[in-house]
């Protein structure tokens, strides 16, 4: 009994008294930009914050003094949200000229062959520009065979020549 008494005399047999939990901060509503698809959350209204001047630190080079309507018991009112008036929509349509490069000519015949990007070749029948340097310099009519990525086309007017764009009108 005698152990049990200087035991807890001394304290060791002693409960010691819980911290109280600290509060958690929390970030106010508006801190965060709204999930899509959410509503937002209505915005709040904040009490003016007071604007307190501080000094500028001195390894800091000299800034300009504040205006001088502006006093340190100066009050920011709180933000308004702004609207903005909807835009006009945007259309985006794809671009569905059709563009090639000359291959080889026969001028004695008056027919080229054509070469397009794969999955992109013209229709028979089709009338082409011939662009040199960005100049028109003839016309072509798409008559066939096809083979892979190159077609027969004839010569209906103007020069071409092997390297010449080839665009639809």
């Amino acid at each position: 009994m005698s152990i049990l008494a200087v035991i807890t005399a001394t304290g060791c047999l002693r409960k010691k008294a819980s911290k109280p939990p600290t509060p958690v901060s929390s970030a106010p509503a508006n801190a965060f930009a709204a999930v899509p698809g959410e509503t937002p959350p209505t915005p709040t209204t904040a009490s003016p914050v007071a604007v307190i001047p501080t000094a500028p630190p001195r390894d800091s080079a000299p800034t300009t003094p504040a205006p001088a309507n502006l006093t340190p018991a100066a009050t920011i009112p709180p933000e308004q949200p702004t609207t903005t008036p909807p835009k006009d929509k945007v259309v985006v349509t794809p671009d569905t000229s059709l563009s090639g490069k000359i291959a080889t000519v026969n001028s004695a015949a008056r027919f080229v062959v054509l070469s397009f990007p794969v999955g992109h070749l013209p229709p028979l029948d089709q009338h082409l520009n011939v662009n040199r340097r960005g100049v028109k310099v003839g016309e072509l009519k798409v008559t066939g065979p096809q083979l892979d990525e190159n077609i027969v086309a004839d010569i209906v007017s103007g020069d071409a020549q092997a390297g010449d764009e080839v665009t639809s009108r």
